[in-house]
């Protein structure tokens, strides 16, 4: 057993809410993610760590993989976001968060 399991859905039920997604050519549907759209700090490939401002929406992988590429985000804000690319943990547990980057459209 990982020390870790559970923790991306403990993350996402913590600190998340409740966000309309539409995969690309799917059905809506209601999930729990962590939507951000102020500066943060993310690590790139090489380990460097840079400041981003682009927003971002953070689910368990089974909740967002579906969205990449061109699904779309309602996070309750008044705006809609299009799913970018992924920018995953490489986290190998069940309910591994993926980070996906967003643009507004």
């Amino acid at each position: 057993m990982s020390l870790f399991r559970g923790m991306g859905s403990l993350s996402v039920g913590v600190f998340g809410a409740t966000v309309s997604v539409i995969p690309h050519g799917g059905v809506a549907r209601n999930i729990r993610a962590t939507f951000r759209e102020q500066p943060e700090a993310i690590v790139l490939p090489d380990g460097l760590e840079t400041i981003t401002v682009m927003p971002t929406l953070s689910g368990v992988a089974s909740d967002v993989r579906d969205l990449i590429p061109d699904g779309v985000v309602d996070p309750g804000n008044g705006k809609t976001y299009r799913c970018i690319a992924p920018m995953t943990s490489g986290s190998p547990a069940a309910d591994a968060l993926i980070k996906i980057q967003l643009e507004r459209i």
